[in-house]
Protein backbone atom coordinates (compact mmCIF):
# COMPACT_ATOMS: atom_id res chain seq x y z
CA UNK A 1 0.00 0.00 0.00
CA UNK A 2 1.35 3.42 -0.94
CA UNK A 3 1.72 6.21 1.59
CA UNK A 4 -0.76 8.36 -0.35
CA UNK A 5 -3.57 5.84 0.27
CA UNK A 6 -3.16 5.90 4.06
CA UNK A 7 -6.07 7.77 5.71
CA UNK A 8 -5.14 11.21 7.00
CA UNK A 9 -5.88 12.67 10.41
CA UNK A 10 -8.26 15.64 10.37
CA UNK A 11 -10.07 17.96 12.76
CA UNK A 12 -13.60 17.27 13.98
CA UNK A 13 -14.68 20.92 14.35
CA UNK A 14 -17.72 20.48 16.66
CA UNK A 15 -15.64 18.72 19.35
CA UNK A 16 -12.14 20.01 18.57
CA UNK A 17 -10.86 16.43 18.47
CA UNK A 18 -8.64 14.74 15.92
CA UNK A 19 -10.13 11.84 14.02
CA UNK A 20 -9.29 9.39 11.25
CA UNK A 21 -11.75 7.39 9.15
CA UNK A 22 -10.89 3.75 8.40
CA UNK A 23 -13.28 1.47 6.49
CA UNK A 24 -16.13 3.92 7.04
CA UNK A 25 -15.57 4.07 10.78
CA UNK A 26 -14.41 7.18 12.67
CA UNK A 27 -11.69 6.89 15.29
CA UNK A 28 -11.40 9.84 17.66
CA UNK A 29 -7.83 10.39 18.81
CA UNK A 30 -7.98 13.13 21.42
CA UNK A 31 -7.60 16.90 21.22
CA UNK A 32 -6.41 17.95 17.77
CA UNK A 33 -2.77 19.06 17.55
CA UNK A 34 -1.60 17.34 20.73
CA UNK A 35 1.21 14.74 20.91
CA UNK A 36 -1.27 12.24 22.37
CA UNK A 37 -3.50 12.52 19.30
CA UNK A 38 -0.52 12.08 16.99
CA UNK A 39 0.65 8.99 18.92
CA UNK A 40 -2.84 7.47 18.85
CA UNK A 41 -3.05 8.10 15.10
CA UNK A 42 0.27 6.32 14.48
CA UNK A 43 -0.84 3.37 16.60
CA UNK A 44 -4.15 2.92 14.82
CA UNK A 45 -2.59 3.20 11.36
CA UNK A 46 0.21 0.76 12.28
CA UNK A 47 -2.26 -1.87 13.52
CA UNK A 48 -4.52 -1.37 10.51
CA UNK A 49 -1.61 -1.83 8.07
CA UNK A 50 -0.35 -4.88 9.95
CA UNK A 51 -3.65 -6.73 10.33
CA UNK A 52 -5.64 -5.45 7.36
CA UNK A 53 -8.64 -4.61 9.52
CA UNK A 54 -9.75 -1.69 11.64
CA UNK A 55 -8.21 -1.95 15.13
CA UNK A 56 -10.06 -1.86 18.37
CA UNK A 57 -9.89 1.49 20.14
CA UNK A 58 -7.74 1.61 23.29
CA UNK A 59 -9.83 2.59 26.29
CA UNK A 60 -7.81 4.79 28.60
CA UNK A 61 -7.94 3.60 32.17
CA UNK A 62 -8.73 5.96 34.98
CA UNK A 63 -6.93 3.82 37.57
CA UNK A 64 -3.70 5.33 38.85
CA UNK A 65 -2.00 1.92 38.94
CA UNK A 66 -2.57 1.26 35.22
CA UNK A 67 0.88 2.36 34.13
CA UNK A 68 1.44 3.64 30.60
CA UNK A 69 4.36 2.42 28.54
CA UNK A 70 6.05 5.82 28.83
CA UNK A 71 5.93 5.57 32.63
CA UNK A 72 7.15 1.98 32.53
CA UNK A 73 10.15 2.95 30.37
CA UNK A 74 11.00 5.84 32.71
CA UNK A 75 10.87 3.57 35.77
CA UNK A 76 12.96 0.90 34.02
CA UNK A 77 15.67 3.37 33.04
CA UNK A 78 15.75 4.89 36.53
CA UNK A 79 16.21 1.42 38.01
CA UNK A 80 19.03 0.58 35.61
CA UNK A 81 20.83 3.84 36.39
CA UNK A 82 20.46 3.36 40.15
CA UNK A 83 21.77 -0.21 39.96
CA UNK A 84 24.63 0.82 37.64
CA UNK A 85 23.78 -1.94 35.21
CA UNK A 86 23.42 0.33 32.19
CA UNK A 87 26.51 -0.91 30.37
CA UNK A 88 27.55 1.06 27.29
CA UNK A 89 26.74 -1.84 24.97
CA UNK A 90 23.24 -2.18 26.45
CA UNK A 91 22.60 1.56 26.26
CA UNK A 92 23.50 1.56 22.57
CA UNK A 93 20.87 -1.13 21.94
CA UNK A 94 18.12 -0.32 24.42
CA UNK A 95 17.85 3.45 24.08
CA UNK A 96 16.76 3.58 20.38
CA UNK A 97 14.46 0.58 20.92
CA UNK A 98 12.64 2.16 23.86
CA UNK A 99 12.46 5.49 22.05
CA UNK A 100 10.63 3.86 19.11
CA UNK A 101 8.31 1.95 21.43
CA UNK A 102 7.43 5.14 23.29
CA UNK A 103 6.83 7.07 20.06
CA UNK A 104 4.13 4.70 18.83
CA UNK A 105 2.65 3.28 22.04
CA UNK A 106 3.82 5.60 24.83
CA UNK A 107 0.28 6.67 25.80
CA UNK A 108 -1.02 3.08 25.84
CA UNK A 109 -1.48 1.33 29.20
CA UNK A 110 1.15 -1.39 29.44
CA UNK A 111 -1.50 -3.91 30.50
CA UNK A 112 -3.23 -3.40 27.13
CA UNK A 113 -0.12 -3.87 24.98
CA UNK A 114 -1.09 -7.10 23.24
CA UNK A 115 0.68 -9.48 20.84
CA UNK A 116 -1.25 -7.76 18.04
CA UNK A 117 0.24 -4.45 19.17
CA UNK A 118 3.72 -5.94 19.10
CA UNK A 119 3.21 -7.33 15.60
CA UNK A 120 1.91 -3.96 14.43
CA UNK A 121 4.99 -2.30 15.88
CA UNK A 122 7.31 -4.78 14.14
CA UNK A 123 5.50 -4.18 10.84
CA UNK A 124 5.93 -0.44 11.28
CA UNK A 125 9.67 -0.92 11.84
CA UNK A 126 9.91 -3.01 8.68
CA UNK A 127 8.22 -0.23 6.70
CA UNK A 128 10.83 2.18 8.11
CA UNK A 129 13.49 -0.01 6.42
CA UNK A 130 14.86 -1.56 9.61
CA UNK A 131 16.30 -5.01 8.96
CA UNK A 132 14.62 -8.25 9.99
CA UNK A 133 17.75 -9.21 11.94
CA UNK A 134 17.59 -6.00 14.00
CA UNK A 135 13.88 -6.45 14.72
CA UNK A 136 14.28 -10.09 15.78
CA UNK A 137 17.58 -9.93 17.69
CA UNK A 138 17.53 -6.43 19.19
CA UNK A 139 14.07 -4.90 19.20
CA UNK A 140 11.83 -7.82 20.21
CA UNK A 141 14.09 -9.13 23.05
CA UNK A 142 14.49 -5.61 24.47
CA UNK A 143 10.73 -5.01 24.64
CA UNK A 144 10.22 -8.42 26.26
CA UNK A 145 12.95 -7.63 28.79
CA UNK A 146 11.23 -4.34 29.64
CA UNK A 147 7.88 -6.05 30.29
CA UNK A 148 9.52 -8.88 32.22
CA UNK A 149 11.11 -6.35 34.58
CA UNK A 150 7.80 -4.49 34.96
CA UNK A 151 5.98 -7.73 35.84
CA UNK A 152 8.70 -8.74 38.30
CA UNK A 153 8.47 -5.37 40.05
CA UNK A 154 4.64 -5.67 40.11
CA UNK A 155 4.24 -2.48 38.10
CA UNK A 156 2.18 -4.23 35.43
CA UNK A 157 0.14 -7.46 35.41
CA UNK A 158 2.13 -10.65 34.88
CA UNK A 159 -0.19 -11.49 31.97
CA UNK A 160 1.12 -8.46 30.05
CA UNK A 161 4.56 -10.09 29.90
CA UNK A 162 3.30 -13.63 29.30
CA UNK A 163 1.28 -12.43 26.31
CA UNK A 164 4.41 -11.02 24.68
CA UNK A 165 6.24 -14.35 25.03
CA UNK A 166 3.82 -15.66 22.40
CA UNK A 167 5.25 -13.28 19.78
CA UNK A 168 7.84 -14.85 17.47
CA UNK A 169 10.35 -13.05 15.29
CA UNK A 170 9.64 -12.11 11.71
CA UNK A 171 10.08 -14.76 9.04
CA UNK A 172 12.05 -14.01 5.90
CA UNK A 173 9.99 -11.75 3.64
CA UNK A 174 7.34 -11.00 6.29
CA UNK A 175 6.08 -7.39 6.13
CA UNK A 176 8.75 -6.80 3.48
CA UNK A 177 11.46 -6.54 6.15
CA UNK A 178 14.93 -5.89 4.73
CA UNK A 179 17.60 -8.59 4.93
CA UNK A 180 21.15 -7.65 5.92
CA UNK A 181 24.26 -8.87 4.20
CA UNK A 182 26.60 -11.21 6.01
CA UNK A 183 29.63 -9.51 7.57
CA UNK A 184 32.76 -10.58 5.70
CA UNK A 185 36.35 -10.40 7.01
CA UNK A 186 38.22 -7.33 5.79
CA UNK A 187 41.23 -8.05 3.58
CA UNK A 188 44.62 -7.24 5.12
CA UNK A 189 45.60 -5.45 1.90
CA UNK A 190 42.67 -3.03 2.30
CA UNK A 191 43.59 -2.44 5.95
CA UNK A 192 47.19 -1.62 5.04
CA UNK A 193 46.05 0.88 2.41
CA UNK A 194 43.78 2.55 4.99
CA UNK A 195 46.33 2.88 7.81
CA UNK A 196 48.27 5.87 6.36
CA UNK A 197 44.98 7.80 6.10
CA UNK A 198 44.20 7.36 9.81
CA UNK A 199 45.50 9.31 12.78
CA UNK A 200 48.35 7.49 14.60
CA UNK A 201 46.11 6.51 17.54
CA UNK A 202 43.32 5.11 15.33
CA UNK A 203 45.89 3.25 13.21
CA UNK A 204 47.33 1.63 16.34
CA UNK A 205 43.82 0.68 17.49
CA UNK A 206 43.30 -1.05 14.14
CA UNK A 207 46.62 -2.90 14.46
CA UNK A 208 45.89 -4.10 18.00
CA UNK A 209 42.36 -5.22 17.14
CA UNK A 210 43.54 -7.11 14.05
CA UNK A 211 46.24 -8.90 16.06
CA UNK A 212 44.00 -9.83 19.00
CA UNK A 213 40.50 -10.15 17.49
CA UNK A 214 38.94 -8.21 20.38
CA UNK A 215 35.67 -6.30 20.07
CA UNK A 216 35.76 -2.64 18.96
CA UNK A 217 34.48 -1.45 22.34
CA UNK A 218 37.22 -3.38 24.14
CA UNK A 219 40.05 -1.77 22.20
CA UNK A 220 38.49 1.69 22.68
CA UNK A 221 38.53 1.41 26.49
CA UNK A 222 41.99 -0.11 27.06
CA UNK A 223 43.86 1.12 30.16
CA UNK A 224 47.14 -0.03 31.73
CA UNK A 225 45.29 -0.83 34.97
CA UNK A 226 43.44 -3.63 33.15
CA UNK A 227 46.53 -5.19 31.53
CA UNK A 228 48.44 -7.89 33.43
CA UNK A 229 52.12 -7.67 32.38
CA UNK A 230 53.48 -10.23 34.87
CA UNK A 231 54.03 -12.91 32.18
CA UNK A 232 55.66 -12.87 28.73
CA UNK A 233 52.19 -12.88 27.19
CA UNK A 234 50.22 -9.99 28.62
CA UNK A 235 46.53 -10.44 29.45
CA UNK A 236 43.98 -7.64 29.06
CA UNK A 237 40.94 -8.00 31.35
CA UNK A 238 38.45 -5.22 30.49
CA UNK A 239 36.08 -4.28 33.29
CA UNK A 240 33.44 -3.13 30.79
CA UNK A 241 32.60 -5.55 28.01
CA UNK A 242 29.63 -7.17 26.31
CA UNK A 243 29.00 -9.82 28.96
CA UNK A 244 30.18 -7.92 32.05
CA UNK A 245 26.58 -7.50 33.29
CA UNK A 246 26.30 -11.31 33.32
CA UNK A 247 29.25 -11.59 35.72
CA UNK A 248 31.63 -13.08 33.14
CA UNK A 249 35.33 -12.32 32.90
CA UNK A 250 36.87 -11.41 29.53
CA UNK A 251 40.57 -12.17 29.00
CA UNK A 252 42.43 -11.04 25.86
CA UNK A 253 46.00 -12.36 25.38
CA UNK A 254 48.43 -9.73 24.03
CA UNK A 255 51.39 -11.14 22.14
CA UNK A 256 54.76 -9.49 21.34
CA UNK A 257 53.50 -7.61 18.26
CA UNK A 258 50.52 -6.13 20.12
CA UNK A 259 52.80 -5.27 23.05
CA UNK A 260 55.13 -3.33 20.74
CA UNK A 261 52.22 -1.19 19.53
CA UNK A 262 50.94 -0.54 23.05
CA UNK A 263 54.36 0.45 24.42
CA UNK A 264 54.09 3.71 22.45
CA UNK A 265 51.54 4.76 25.08
CA UNK A 266 53.50 3.69 28.17
CA UNK A 267 53.39 7.25 29.54
CA UNK A 268 49.63 7.09 30.11
CA UNK A 269 48.27 7.06 33.65
CA UNK A 270 47.04 3.70 34.92
CA UNK A 271 43.33 4.50 34.65
CA UNK A 272 43.53 6.74 31.54
CA UNK A 273 42.47 5.41 28.14
CA UNK A 274 45.45 4.49 25.99
CA UNK A 275 43.88 5.97 22.86
CA UNK A 276 42.61 9.50 23.51
CA UNK A 277 40.66 11.53 20.90
CA UNK A 278 41.44 14.68 22.88
CA UNK A 279 45.17 14.18 22.37
CA UNK A 280 44.64 13.32 18.70
CA UNK A 281 42.81 16.61 18.18
CA UNK A 282 45.51 18.56 20.00
CA UNK A 283 48.20 16.91 17.86
CA UNK A 284 46.27 17.70 14.68
CA UNK A 285 46.05 21.39 15.58
CA UNK A 286 49.73 21.44 16.51
CA UNK A 287 50.65 19.97 13.12
CA UNK A 288 48.54 22.55 11.32
CA UNK A 289 50.31 25.36 13.15
CA UNK A 290 53.75 23.95 12.28
CA UNK A 291 52.80 23.67 8.61
CA UNK A 292 51.86 27.35 8.30
CA UNK A 293 53.88 29.16 5.64
CA UNK A 294 53.28 32.69 6.94
CA UNK A 295 53.12 34.09 10.49
CA UNK A 296 49.70 34.67 12.00
CA UNK A 297 48.62 38.32 12.21
CA UNK A 298 46.91 39.78 15.31
CA UNK A 299 43.57 40.04 13.47
CA UNK A 300 43.79 36.36 12.45
CA UNK A 301 44.45 35.39 16.06
CA UNK A 302 41.33 37.27 17.16
CA UNK A 303 39.19 35.63 14.48
CA UNK A 304 40.54 32.16 15.32
CA UNK A 305 39.88 32.74 19.02
CA UNK A 306 36.30 33.82 18.23
CA UNK A 307 35.77 30.76 16.00
CA UNK A 308 37.19 28.43 18.65
CA UNK A 309 34.92 29.88 21.30
CA UNK A 310 31.85 29.56 19.06
CA UNK A 311 32.81 25.99 18.11
CA UNK A 312 33.17 25.02 21.76
CA UNK A 313 29.69 26.36 22.44
CA UNK A 314 28.17 24.51 19.49
CA UNK A 315 29.94 21.17 19.64
CA UNK A 316 30.88 18.75 22.37
CA UNK A 317 34.67 18.72 22.94
CA UNK A 318 36.62 15.50 22.25
CA UNK A 319 36.31 12.92 25.02
CA UNK A 320 38.93 11.03 26.99
CA UNK A 321 38.45 7.82 25.02
CA UNK A 322 36.99 6.69 21.72
CA UNK A 323 33.59 5.03 21.50
CA UNK A 324 32.60 2.28 19.10
CA UNK A 325 30.65 4.73 16.84
CA UNK A 326 33.46 7.35 16.78
CA UNK A 327 36.03 4.62 16.05
CA UNK A 328 33.90 3.39 13.13
CA UNK A 329 33.34 6.93 11.84
CA UNK A 330 37.09 7.60 11.79
CA UNK A 331 37.67 4.53 9.61
CA UNK A 332 34.74 5.37 7.34
CA UNK A 333 36.06 8.92 6.87
CA UNK A 334 39.52 7.62 5.97
CA UNK A 335 38.07 5.19 3.42
CA UNK A 336 36.06 8.00 1.87
CA UNK A 337 39.09 10.31 1.60
CA UNK A 338 41.19 7.58 0.02
CA UNK A 339 38.34 6.38 -2.22
CA UNK A 340 38.67 2.91 -0.71
CA UNK A 341 35.98 0.30 -0.17
CA UNK A 342 34.23 0.93 3.13
CA UNK A 343 34.89 -1.46 6.01
CA UNK A 344 34.06 -1.49 9.73
CA UNK A 345 36.01 -2.32 12.92
CA UNK A 346 33.94 -5.46 13.49
CA UNK A 347 35.31 -6.88 10.22
CA UNK A 348 38.76 -6.88 11.85
CA UNK A 349 37.38 -9.30 14.45
CA UNK A 350 36.01 -11.50 11.66
CA UNK A 351 39.40 -11.40 9.89
CA UNK A 352 41.29 -12.43 13.03
CA UNK A 353 38.81 -15.24 13.74
CA UNK A 354 39.02 -16.58 10.19
CA UNK A 355 42.82 -16.60 10.29
CA UNK A 356 42.88 -18.37 13.67
CA UNK A 357 40.41 -21.00 12.52
CA UNK A 358 42.42 -21.69 9.37
CA UNK A 359 45.80 -21.88 11.12
CA UNK A 360 45.03 -23.31 14.57
CA UNK A 361 41.48 -24.68 14.36
CA UNK A 362 38.06 -23.70 15.64
CA UNK A 363 38.92 -24.29 19.31
CA UNK A 364 41.75 -21.73 19.17
CA UNK A 365 39.48 -19.14 17.54
CA UNK A 366 36.83 -19.86 20.17
CA UNK A 367 39.31 -19.31 23.01
CA UNK A 368 40.74 -16.06 21.63
CA UNK A 369 37.40 -14.47 20.73
CA UNK A 370 35.97 -15.26 24.18
CA UNK A 371 32.63 -16.73 23.10
CA UNK A 372 30.58 -18.96 25.40
CA UNK A 373 29.88 -21.51 22.66
CA UNK A 374 31.83 -22.59 19.58
CA UNK A 375 28.67 -22.12 17.51
CA UNK A 376 28.98 -18.36 18.04
CA UNK A 377 32.57 -18.44 16.83
CA UNK A 378 31.40 -20.05 13.58
CA UNK A 379 29.54 -16.81 12.81
CA UNK A 380 32.85 -14.92 12.92
CA UNK A 381 35.35 -17.50 11.72
CA UNK A 382 34.38 -18.32 8.16
CA UNK A 383 35.52 -21.45 6.40
CA UNK A 384 38.77 -20.92 4.48
CA UNK A 385 37.99 -21.73 0.84
CA UNK A 386 41.67 -22.15 -0.01
CA UNK A 387 42.10 -24.88 2.63
CA UNK A 388 38.92 -26.63 1.51
CA UNK A 389 40.12 -26.49 -2.13
CA UNK A 390 43.50 -27.96 -1.14
CA UNK A 391 41.80 -30.86 0.64
CA UNK A 392 39.45 -31.44 -2.28
CA UNK A 393 42.38 -31.62 -4.72
CA UNK A 394 44.17 -34.05 -2.42
CA UNK A 395 41.38 -36.49 -1.55
CA UNK A 396 38.57 -35.63 -3.98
Amino acid sequence: MSRSSIPKMNLHKPSGRARVRIEGRDFYLGRFGTPEAEAEYRRIIAEWLATGRAPKPVLRSTHCDDMTITSLIAAFWKYRSAQQVAEKSLIAVDRPVLRRLRKLYGHTPASRFSPASMRALMADLARDDLSRQYINKKFLPTVKRLFKWGAREELIPVEAYHHLTLVDGLKRGEYGARETERVEPVADELVERTLPLLSPAIADMVRVQRLTGMRPGEVCGMTWAEIDMSQDCWVYRPSHHKNAHRGRIREVPLGPRAQTVLMKYRDRELTAALFSPREVEQERKRSLRLERKTPMTPSQKQRDAARSKAANLRKRPPGDCYTTPSYARAIASACQRGQLRHWTPNQLRHAAATQLRGEAGLEAAWAVLGHDKPDTTLIYAQRRLDLATEQAMRVG
